[in-house]
């Protein structure tokens, strides 16, 4: 039998309650083991991704403090590691 994978999760947002919904939902995975990482200061975001201690990043398209999800991706083009965008905005 194999050993669980771990994978380093950076989350990216301004709502730690988002992270927390994060956290409850990928601890109920029994494919890998996942080791989250919160952090709300955009400003700390890129230098954290090229740490290379990161294996994915989750990032909030409203981040407030005046950059969106889509200005830190383009920041981070050039980054090794998967940097996927989600929301909790409503479409109505």
């Amino acid at each position: 039998m194999s050993a669980t994978p771990e994978i380093r999760v950076l989350v990216v947002d301004d709502d730690v309650e988002m992270y927390e919904l994060i956290c409850a939902l990928l601890s109920q995975s029994s494919r890998a083991h996942y080791l989250l990482e919160y952090l709300y200061d955009v400003t700390q975001v890129k230098t954290r991704i090229e740490s290379g201690t990161v294996d994915v990043a989750l990032v909030d398209q409203n981040l407030g403090q005046g950059l969106s999800g889509l200005d830190l991706l383009e920041e981070c083009a050039e980054s090794l590691v998967p940097l996927v965008l989600v929301t909790s905005e409503d479409r109505d």
